[in-house]
Protein backbone atom coordinates (compact mmCIF):
# COMPACT_ATOMS: atom_id res chain seq x y z
CA UNK A 1 0.00 0.00 0.00
CA UNK A 2 1.61 3.40 -0.81
CA UNK A 3 2.06 5.95 1.63
CA UNK A 4 0.24 9.23 1.16
CA UNK A 5 1.61 12.19 -0.16
CA UNK A 6 3.20 14.85 2.56
CA UNK A 7 0.68 17.74 1.85
CA UNK A 8 -2.37 15.12 2.79
CA UNK A 9 -0.87 14.00 5.86
CA UNK A 10 -0.99 16.33 9.17
CA UNK A 11 1.03 19.03 9.78
CA UNK A 12 3.17 17.29 12.81
CA UNK A 13 3.93 14.26 10.13
CA UNK A 14 5.06 16.69 8.04
CA UNK A 15 6.91 18.87 10.11
CA UNK A 16 8.78 15.44 11.10
CA UNK A 17 9.21 14.18 7.54
CA UNK A 18 10.80 18.02 6.43
CA UNK A 19 13.48 17.98 9.50
CA UNK A 20 14.46 14.42 8.04
CA UNK A 21 14.64 15.80 4.39
CA UNK A 22 18.35 16.74 3.89
CA UNK A 23 17.42 19.28 0.58
CA UNK A 24 15.21 20.95 2.41
CA UNK A 25 17.37 21.53 5.38
CA UNK A 26 20.02 22.93 3.10
CA UNK A 27 18.05 24.97 1.18
CA UNK A 28 16.39 26.77 4.33
CA UNK A 29 20.10 27.07 5.78
CA UNK A 30 21.38 29.32 2.87
CA UNK A 31 18.03 30.98 2.96
CA UNK A 32 18.59 32.38 6.76
CA UNK A 33 22.60 33.13 5.52
CA UNK A 34 21.21 34.94 2.63
CA UNK A 35 18.79 36.96 4.19
CA UNK A 36 21.61 37.52 7.46
CA UNK A 37 24.01 38.64 4.85
CA UNK A 38 21.48 41.31 3.27
CA UNK A 39 20.97 42.44 6.51
CA UNK A 40 24.75 42.72 7.26
CA UNK A 41 25.54 44.12 4.00
CA UNK A 42 22.31 47.09 4.44
CA UNK A 43 23.17 48.19 7.84
CA UNK A 44 27.11 48.35 6.57
CA UNK A 45 26.00 50.55 4.10
CA UNK A 46 23.61 52.59 6.59
CA UNK A 47 26.58 53.69 9.10
CA UNK A 48 28.79 53.98 6.47
CA UNK A 49 26.77 56.76 4.81
CA UNK A 50 25.41 58.31 7.97
CA UNK A 51 29.46 57.87 9.77
CA UNK A 52 31.13 61.27 10.13
CA UNK A 53 34.11 62.24 7.83
CA UNK A 54 37.51 60.98 8.83
CA UNK A 55 39.28 64.03 10.68
CA UNK A 56 42.36 64.95 8.40
CA UNK A 57 45.67 64.38 10.18
CA UNK A 58 47.80 66.66 11.43
CA UNK A 59 50.59 66.59 8.22
CA UNK A 60 47.09 66.54 5.65
CA UNK A 61 46.10 69.62 7.42
CA UNK A 62 49.71 71.61 7.36
CA UNK A 63 49.38 70.29 3.18
CA UNK A 64 46.32 71.61 2.52
CA UNK A 65 47.16 75.25 4.41
CA UNK A 66 49.84 74.93 2.34
CA UNK A 67 48.80 74.74 -0.91
CA UNK A 68 45.94 76.97 -0.04
CA UNK A 69 48.44 79.42 0.05
CA UNK A 70 50.34 79.30 -3.17
CA UNK A 71 47.08 78.88 -4.97
CA UNK A 72 46.12 82.84 -3.46
CA UNK A 73 49.65 83.29 -4.39
CA UNK A 74 49.28 82.66 -7.83
CA UNK A 75 45.85 83.50 -8.46
CA UNK A 76 45.36 86.67 -10.19
CA UNK A 77 42.20 88.56 -8.96
CA UNK A 78 41.53 89.97 -5.57
CA UNK A 79 39.16 86.94 -3.56
CA UNK A 80 39.29 88.50 -0.22
CA UNK A 81 36.33 85.34 0.92
CA UNK A 82 38.61 83.10 -0.12
CA UNK A 83 41.71 84.58 1.51
CA UNK A 84 39.46 85.07 4.48
CA UNK A 85 38.40 81.69 4.74
CA UNK A 86 42.20 80.65 4.74
CA UNK A 87 42.80 82.72 7.14
CA UNK A 88 39.99 81.41 9.74
CA UNK A 89 40.73 77.77 9.26
CA UNK A 90 44.40 77.68 9.32
CA UNK A 91 43.78 79.83 12.45
CA UNK A 92 41.76 76.94 13.49
CA UNK A 93 44.60 74.47 13.12
CA UNK A 94 47.22 76.62 14.84
CA UNK A 95 44.98 76.74 18.26
CA UNK A 96 44.96 72.93 18.02
CA UNK A 97 48.62 72.87 17.57
CA UNK A 98 50.86 72.47 20.85
CA UNK A 99 53.09 75.69 20.84
CA UNK A 100 55.99 74.11 20.25
CA UNK A 101 54.97 72.63 17.10
CA UNK A 102 53.39 75.54 15.72
CA UNK A 103 55.49 77.61 13.19
CA UNK A 104 56.75 81.09 14.11
CA UNK A 105 54.44 84.16 13.53
CA UNK A 106 55.94 87.39 13.08
CA UNK A 107 53.50 89.96 13.43
CA UNK A 108 55.81 93.27 12.02
CA UNK A 109 56.83 91.52 8.86
CA UNK A 110 53.42 89.60 8.49
CA UNK A 111 55.27 86.13 8.49
CA UNK A 112 54.18 82.49 9.01
CA UNK A 113 56.66 80.23 9.31
CA UNK A 114 57.89 80.27 5.60
CA UNK A 115 54.91 81.72 4.27
CA UNK A 116 55.55 85.33 3.37
CA UNK A 117 51.78 87.09 4.15
CA UNK A 118 52.32 90.52 3.31
CA UNK A 119 51.78 90.68 -0.08
CA UNK A 120 49.22 87.82 0.05
CA UNK A 121 47.70 90.43 2.30
CA UNK A 122 47.85 92.98 -0.25
CA UNK A 123 46.41 91.12 -3.21
CA UNK A 124 43.23 89.90 -1.45
CA UNK A 125 42.54 92.67 0.84
CA UNK A 126 39.16 94.00 -1.01
CA UNK A 127 40.26 97.16 -1.69
CA UNK A 128 43.97 98.83 -0.91
CA UNK A 129 42.21 101.41 2.08
CA UNK A 130 40.85 97.88 3.26
CA UNK A 131 44.88 96.60 4.40
CA UNK A 132 45.06 97.67 7.46
CA UNK A 133 41.63 96.33 8.82
CA UNK A 134 43.44 92.91 6.57
CA UNK A 135 46.76 92.70 8.22
CA UNK A 136 45.03 93.34 11.69
CA UNK A 137 42.78 90.57 11.21
CA UNK A 138 46.08 88.45 10.49
CA UNK A 139 47.57 89.32 13.21
CA UNK A 140 44.71 88.98 15.64
CA UNK A 141 44.47 85.25 14.66
CA UNK A 142 47.97 84.42 14.29
CA UNK A 143 49.42 86.23 17.55
CA UNK A 144 50.48 83.58 20.21
CA UNK A 145 49.16 84.37 23.87
CA UNK A 146 52.58 86.15 24.49
CA UNK A 147 51.93 88.71 21.95
CA UNK A 148 50.22 92.08 22.26
CA UNK A 149 47.12 92.29 19.60
CA UNK A 150 45.04 94.77 21.30
CA UNK A 151 45.74 97.86 19.25
CA UNK A 152 44.68 95.12 16.21
CA UNK A 153 41.68 94.13 17.91
CA UNK A 154 40.52 98.30 18.44
CA UNK A 155 41.00 98.97 14.96
CA UNK A 156 38.65 95.48 14.24
CA UNK A 157 35.98 97.12 17.02
CA UNK A 158 36.68 100.54 15.01
CA UNK A 159 35.87 99.00 11.65
CA UNK A 160 32.82 96.97 12.86
CA UNK A 161 31.29 100.03 14.43
CA UNK A 162 32.09 102.44 11.70
CA UNK A 163 29.28 103.84 9.38
CA UNK A 164 28.96 103.37 6.32
CA UNK A 165 29.80 99.70 6.91
CA UNK A 166 33.24 98.73 6.25
CA UNK A 167 33.30 95.01 4.40
CA UNK A 168 34.47 91.94 6.15
CA UNK A 169 35.11 94.00 9.43
CA UNK A 170 31.86 92.48 11.39
CA UNK A 171 32.76 88.99 10.43
CA UNK A 172 36.44 89.53 11.39
CA UNK A 173 35.45 90.72 14.46
CA UNK A 174 33.49 88.15 15.64
CA UNK A 175 36.24 85.43 14.15
CA UNK A 176 38.32 87.46 16.67
CA UNK A 177 36.40 87.01 19.46
CA UNK A 178 35.62 83.36 18.84
CA UNK A 179 38.94 82.65 18.86
CA UNK A 180 39.68 84.02 22.02
CA UNK A 181 36.99 81.90 23.86
CA UNK A 182 34.53 85.08 24.33
CA UNK A 183 30.99 83.59 24.95
CA UNK A 184 28.37 85.17 22.63
CA UNK A 185 30.37 88.35 22.23
CA UNK A 186 30.66 87.60 18.00
CA UNK A 187 27.03 86.99 17.30
CA UNK A 188 25.78 90.90 17.57
CA UNK A 189 28.96 91.73 15.32
CA UNK A 190 28.41 88.71 12.60
CA UNK A 191 24.26 89.70 13.14
CA UNK A 192 25.31 93.70 12.66
CA UNK A 193 27.01 92.63 9.00
CA UNK A 194 24.65 90.40 7.81
CA UNK A 195 22.32 93.44 8.38
CA UNK A 196 24.09 96.04 7.05
CA UNK A 197 23.96 93.74 3.81
CA UNK A 198 20.22 93.09 3.94
CA UNK A 199 19.73 96.92 4.45
CA UNK A 200 21.72 97.92 1.46
CA UNK A 201 24.90 99.10 2.96
CA UNK A 202 27.39 95.79 1.30
CA UNK A 203 26.02 96.39 -2.20
CA UNK A 204 23.18 93.79 -3.63
CA UNK A 205 25.31 90.59 -3.31
CA UNK A 206 26.18 88.69 -0.46
CA UNK A 207 29.94 89.36 0.03
CA UNK A 208 30.66 86.11 2.32
CA UNK A 209 28.50 82.83 3.30
CA UNK A 210 30.37 83.46 6.78
CA UNK A 211 28.23 85.50 8.21
CA UNK A 212 25.07 83.52 7.22
CA UNK A 213 26.55 80.02 8.00
CA UNK A 214 27.62 81.23 11.72
CA UNK A 215 24.09 83.02 12.11
CA UNK A 216 22.13 79.60 11.23
CA UNK A 217 25.10 77.42 13.86
CA UNK A 218 24.14 79.91 16.75
CA UNK A 219 20.30 80.10 15.62
CA UNK A 220 20.03 75.99 15.39
CA UNK A 221 22.65 74.90 17.98
CA UNK A 222 22.32 77.50 20.86
CA UNK A 223 21.78 75.10 23.59
CA UNK A 224 24.67 73.29 22.43
CA UNK A 225 27.30 76.40 21.61
CA UNK A 226 28.13 79.61 22.82
CA UNK A 227 27.27 81.07 19.89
Amino acid sequence: MALPSISSRPWRARAFHLTRDRRFLIKGVLIILGIFALLAAFVHVARTASAPPAMATAAEEDAQMFEEFHRLQLVADPQPDRFSTWIRQTAAILADTEPRHRPAFDPVALKLGEMELEPVVRKHASSADAFPLFSAYVRCLFATPDMDASAERELLIQAANQRPAVRHAGEFLGDFYYFAHQPRRPFPSICRSASMWMQGTLGAKPYSSHSRKMIWRHCTNWHRTPW
